[in-house]
């Protein structure tokens, strides 16, 4: 029953680190295309003026 109990344990551990790794790539690259974005915007408006 113990051995079960850690193996749960553990599996339940990696699922959250995984999930974790997963959404914080998507947000690394969602915040990068909005980045890219701005600074388009930016250098447009500069080059306007």
């Amino acid at each position: 029953m113990e051995i079960i109990i850690g193996v749960l344990t553990t599996v339940i551990g990696l699922l959250c680190t995984v999930t974790g790794l997963v959404i914080g790539f998507f947000t690394f690259s969602r915040n990068r295309d909005k980045d890219a974005k701005n600074d388009a915007t930016e250098s447009a408006i500069i080059r306007t003026k």
